[in-house]
């Protein structure tokens, strides 16, 4: 039996809204210093003060991506923010279920878990559910779907792990957008929009990176990773145009940064996301009968996504 954890004080439409106040207080206390570094932009007038949440039953394609404007408002989008959550519950538990669990058991280890079949069904129901938000909204059913807001004791793992990959994934997202205020981008007109964006991008990871401890560090890695992919699956491209970096080069610069080693699953989730975007939008990619270098197979298919550019 689901039980929920709204309060009066959880405004807006969809189950995330339980998570917004969450989401202020980690990127208000990203590391020590940060609450005084926010304070000083806001009397400098370069940084409004609040995060701005827009509730509105719309599609993220009608202006529900998150921006900064020239006034210091960060805005941010229910919609959005529900999008982004069921990529990370999605990506978990299909990693989990789907990759790690089998493969582990294919290389003989002892006492692992069988496949949790119906969880990984009803995670594709909803992944396909987020994925429709980015051109049709409706309403997110919590009472079927898992959420943030209505969970039952078996769910209650897999939910709060996710809450925790959210945070940083949508952490990433505010950094991303404050950068923009703290590097001056907005007066900064010998710069061009790529540039800029790969600055905030630079300095967002830097910020998140630098607040990692020993019991936080996975989470953090994960949780911006994810806030990378989830903008793969808004269109069947990767291309930034002429105002962002293509979206693959986004995500190998952060893995770049980061350079985990060949064994670490991270390569694993990023090269699942790429398998979940082609699969969404048809784009035939080529893959090997086995895998045992994910890194390796990661760069694979991002050579994949340049041929299908051509």
């Amino acid at each position: 039996m689901k039980k929920s954890i709204k309060l009066p004080s959880h405004t807006g439409e969809q189950p995330i809204r339980v998570l917004k106040h969450n989401l202020s207080n980690r990127f208000e206390n990203l590391h020590g210093d940060f609450a005084k570094e926010i304070q000083e932009m806001i009397n400098s007038g370069k940084l409004f003060p609040g995060i701005y949440y827009h509730v509105s039953p719309r599609a993220i394609t009608q202006k529900q991506k998150p921006y900064v404007d020239e006034t210091g408002k960060v805005n941010i989008h229910e919609t959005f923010m529900s999008f982004v959550w069921i990529n990370c519950f999605s990506l978990f538990v299909m990693y989990e279920e789907g990759v790690a669990k089998p493969m582990q058991k294919k290389q003989g280890q002892a006492n692992i878990e069988e496949v949790n079949v119906a969880l990984l069904n009803i995670t594709e129901e909803l992944f396909q559910y987020g994925k429709s938000l980015v051109v049709a909204y409706s309403p997110w059913d919590k009472k079927y779907l898992p959420n943030p807001e209505e969970f039952s004791e078996e769910e209650e793992f897999h939910v709060l792990r996710t809450n925790s990959l959210y945070m940083y994934a949508m952490t990433f997202i505010l950094a991303h957008e404050y950068a923009h205020l703290e590097l001056d981008h907005f007066n900064k007109k010998n710069q061009t929009s790529i540039e800029k964006e790969i600055e905030a991008d630079n300095r967002a990871i830097e910020l998140l990176l630098n607040c990692r401890d020993d019991e936080n560090k996975k989470t953090v890695e994960y949780g911006l990773l994810m806030g990378f992919v989830s903008m793969l699956f808004l269109k069947d491209n990767v291309y930034g145009q002429e105002t962002h970096p293509d979206t693959d080069e986004r995500i190998k610069t952060y893995l770049s940064i980061l350079d985990a080693p060949p064994e670490e699953p991270i390569w694993g989730v990023a090269t699942l996301a790429i398998k979940l975007w082609d699969n969404q939008f048809q784009l035939g990619f080529s893959y090997p009968n086995f895998v045992d270098d994910f890194k390796i197979f990661f760069y694979q298919m991002c050579s994949q996504i340049k041929k299908q550019d051509l």
